[in-house]
């Protein structure tokens, strides 16, 4: 993960309304392009790419949110 992959990803999430996101890129000569944006992304496979839990990440996200909704 890069930085300008991480900051594509955001923007596009950002630009679509989405919290949660698959952003899906392609690279070329002229470098990364968001090929489709997921509002429902999949997880599997993360775990044998990252060194983090990113379903136990969104729950963890999703009761921070609940919580501050509840007050």
């Amino acid at each position: 993960m890069t930085d300008e992959i991480r900051d594509i990803a955001r923007k596009t999430a950002l630009t679509l309304g989405l919290q949660i996101a698959g952003i899906d890129l392609l690279f070329d000569k002229r470098g990364f392009r968001v090929c489709e944006a997921n509002s429902n992304p999949g997880f599997k496979g993360f775990d044998t790419y990252c060194d983090f839990d990113v379903a136990e990440i969104i729950v963890d996200y999703i009761e921070n949110r609940l919580t501050k909704l509840k007050k």
